[in-house]
């Protein structure tokens, strides 16, 4: 077959009947893309003129005014009731792994009195900012309950701390429930952190009275 095709391709006539036909079929080839190209070039160019009117209608479509400055209030409204009574800066700064004052109890009785009393008060329109928040409260509740539960009232009743018989008589419960406490403050504290941060990219640094963050 070989030999063959170099016979034939050597012949004269041959050759040029070859090379006419290697050359047409190029020519169709480079016909039928440009006709390709021509006739249908448009629609990769629409597809992606959809996908940038989208990408920025997505990232640049604003709140209405008014649902805005709600939203505002709210988030104001909660930073007042998370930092005015001191909570947040009570969770983030005692020492939970021996006593501490047991009036914080008490706040963490009040905020969920009050969320649970008027919710729709505490509840924003923006979805990531609500999401953020409800799991803030999610957070500071199980903390509470946890820190109600594994801890008792002193001799001085003003103050609770993890039984002091513990870390002897069940050591190894000592060390779950002060890891939990730690591991639950640190969620809290996050959580707040990461709402805070994102109120104030959509709000301003509104509320007056800050917790002692760090």
């Amino acid at each position: 077959m070989k030999e063959l095709f170099l016979k034939v391709w050597k012949d004269p006539v041959w050759s040029k009947v070859i090379s006419v036909g290697i050359v047409a079929l190029i020519s169709l080839a480079f016909d039928s893309t440009r006709n390709f190209l021509w006739y249908y070039w448009h629609y990769p160019v629409i597809i992606l003129l959809l996908c940038i009117i989208f990408l920025q209608r997505h990232f640049t479509t604003k709140m209405p005014s008014h649902l805005f400055e709600a939203d505002k209030r709210t988030y104001e409204r909660i930073q007042h009731l998370l930092c005015d009574s001191g909570l947040m800066e009570r969770i983030r700064t005692d020492n939970f792994s021996s006593a501490f004052r047991n009036d914080i109890f008490e706040l963490f009785d009040a905020l969920s009195y009050e969320v649970n009393r008027n919710p729709i008060q505490y509840e924003f329109i923006d979805g990531c900012l609500n999401k953020q928040l409800q799991e803030l409260f999610l957070l500071i509740n199980e903390f509470g309950d946890y820190l109600s539960t594994n801890t008792w009232t002193t001799r001085n009743t003003e103050f609770s701390q993890i039984p002091p018989e513990w870390p002897e008589k069940s050591p190894n419960r000592f060390i779950e429930t002060t890891q939990s406490i730690s591991q639950l403050r640190r969620d809290v504290c996050k959580a707040y952190d990461e709402f805070t941060r994102q109120g104030r990219l959509q709000f301003g640094d509104l509320h007056a009275h800050k917790p002692n963050v760090k």
